[in-house]
């Protein structure tokens, strides 16, 4: 542990960025501290690793295990294997929708074959956009209708994803803020309510989504009512993933 603690210090300032050295211990890598013995600082055995069917499971979205540090560890192994599952994070297992990574599992522990790779999983949200510019704290002129729409897509995209991250992991009923304000809270299991929610200055969105089907991706249905000193007001409603209605007397 000694070492570890001296590698630590060692570093140079700003490693922790605004934070001092003690914030390495909130990290997953601090755990590893007391491996492989519950005193940690055990010596491990001299001499390669034994000859043992061995395989590897590597999520392609996996930040605190990546595939390289994988493909290193399954290298030391003559038996050892290597599946990766694309589009997926440290859960893989669990969290792969196609059931590939499970089903390659049970066929390596049977004598089956495990495939190199798996196909890549949909996923439960779409990928956010790039946020929109922030926009004037007091906005001179709306947005047009076009523009308006635009910042309204990805605002349904964007308060999916964090409802996901939120209320539909946690079931909470707490306000979820938005980024230039407003909030959205849960009204049930599946549906949440928006109240001048904003990730664009002078732009709010209010009205109710309802989880429809889980997919993937998950698919979602509601009515929005789009407001601000920024936007073209109107009417929108979400159908299949798909907006429709009017912003500033245009159709869309």
């Amino acid at each position: 542990m000694a070492l570890e603690q001296a590698a630590i210090a060692a570093l140079p300032a700003g490693s922790f960025g605004p934070f001092g050295s003690w914030a390495a211990g909130f990290g997953n890598a601090d755990f590893c501290l007391d491996w492989p013995s519950p005193a940690g600082g055990s010596t491990l055995g001299v001499g390669p690793l034994p000859d043992v069917p061995m395989l590897g499971v590597s999520g392609g979205f996996d930040m605190r295990t990546p595939t390289a540090g994988a493909q290193s560890v399954v290298a030391r192994f003559p038996q050892g294997k290597l599946l990766v599952v694309p589009g997926v994070g440290h859960s893989t297992v669990t969290a792969d929708f196609t059931g590939c990574a499970a089903k390659a599992v049970r066929a390596w522990m049977t004598g089956g074959v495990v495939p190199a790779a798996c196909p890549r999983s949909k996923p439960l949200v779409l990928d956010v956009p790039g946020l929109p510019p922030p926009g004037q704290a007091k906005p001179a002129h709306p947005a047009g209708p076009a523009k308006t729409f635009e910042i309204v897509s990805k605002t349904v995209r964007e308060v999916q994803a964090a409802w996901l991250m939120t209320v539909g992991l946690s079931g909470s009923a707490s306000p979820v803020p938005g980024v230039f304000g407003g909030y959205f809270r849960a009204t049930s299991s599946s549906d949440f309510k928006l109240v001048h929610y904003s990730i664009a200055r002078g732009v709010t969105v209010s009205g109710f989504l309802k989880l429809k089907d889980f997919g993937p991706p998950l698919i979602f249905q509601g009515s929005l009512t789009v407001s601000g000193a920024g936007a073209s007001p109107g009417v929108l409603g979400l159908s299949k993933g798909v907006l429709h209605g009017a912003l500033g007397g245009r159709i869309f």
